[in-house]
């Protein structure tokens, strides 16, 4: 009720803001980098590299694709109606459950398949997929039938920074993030990204699974990009890098390594906080590279391997004080 108030641990504190609040609560707490824990007017207690490690899946739809048949599309001012909403009440089926994602795939790309490090690698990391493609009825435009095909770069190279936001009128604004992802920041990235909308559109133009919709579909040109010729690598490039979002997939702000000997690291592999005492964190903003797919499992894994840490150490503490 805006009262601060204080709380003092016995044994550990443990943070679990996630990846954007995370690291934002250590900076004001004086843990972070020399000019972000000045820039809160705190005192820096340690310096550490809060925050420089954000990733995420750079993700875009390649849209508007129109459709001749209506059927086919589906959006909440079409689809919904009040006669539909009583079918969902009384049987559980009609419109209402349908659902807007209506494929989804993750493949490989060529050019991982082919780089020099997948080559060269005795591992098969560089052969994981590195695209997640996924097919939606509904195009973004509520009067159009139209549909489009999402691309997500699951695997991708760039590394961000989120710092905090100094010009906030308050300090409760203070928690809010600057997020600079840095996406497609390497060209590699640019070309596995244009790999996956080419096969997004042979799926649309020439398999027998989408003939049954009707006439071939109509991919209009993007207005922003109208410089460069229709579908050529330099327009989807332009495309890309209008169209581009977050995949809703961010970690990394307060990195886990090896321990104090590694630059990039916050946090060690027991989620230590590095030249702390007790105190961990326990969230994906631990994660050193995204997963190539939703961060939800990890997290929950990361979560069971705090909560074995935490037991471990107060076992421990238990047993010297029963000494």
């Amino acid at each position: 009720h805006g009262i601060p108030r204080v709380a003092f641990a016995s044994k550990e504190v443990i943070l679990s803001a996630g990846t954007f609040v995370s690291p934002i609560i250590l900076i004001n707490s004086g843990i972070g980098t020399a000019d972000q824990v000045a820039a809160v007017n705190a005192k820096l207690v340690k310096e550490l590299p809060v925050g420089r490690s954000l990733q995420d899946h750079p993700t875009f739809a390649v849209r508007p694709v129109l459709v001749s048949k209506p059927e086919y599309t589906w959006n909440l001012e079409n689809n919904i109606t009040f006669e539909g909403i009583e079918e969902f009440k009384e049987n559980g089926t009609g419109p209402v459950t349908a659902s807007v994602q209506g494929a989804e795939a993750y493949f490989t790309s060529l050019r991982s398949l082919l780089s020099l490090e997948s080559i060269q690698s005795p591992f098969d990391y560089y052969k994981w997929p590195d695209l997640q493609i996924l097919y939606s009825a509904y195009g973004g435009d509520p009067k159009a039938t139209d549909i489009s095909c999402t691309i997500a770069n699951v695997r991708p190279v760039s590394k961000g920074i989120l710092t905090v936001n100094t010009s906030a009128s308050s300090m409760g604004d203070n928690f809010l993030p600057i997020l600079k992802y840095n996406y497609f920041s390497q060209e590699r990235e640019f070309q596995t990204a244009i790999e996956g909308i080419y096969f997004c559109l042979r799926i649309l133009e020439t398999s027998i699974a989408f003939r049954i919709m009707g006439p071939p579909f109509t991919l209009q040109p993007y207005r922003p990009c109208l410089l460069y010729v229709f579908r050529s690598l330099e327009y989807w490039k332009c495309y890309i890098r209008y169209n581009s979002r977050s995949g809703y997939n961010s970690v990394g702000t307060c990195r886990m390594g090896s321990g104090p000997e590694d630059p990039k690291a916050v946090v060690d592999s027991k989620l230590r906080v590095i030249g702390i005492d007790n105190l961990r964190v326990i969230d994906a903003s631990i994660m050193p590279n995204v997963p190539n797919a939703n961060t939800l499992a990890p997290t929950m894994m990361i979560a069971e391997k705090g909560a074995d840490e935490i037991l471990k150490a107060c076992n421990k503490f238990k047993t010297s004080n029963e000494k």
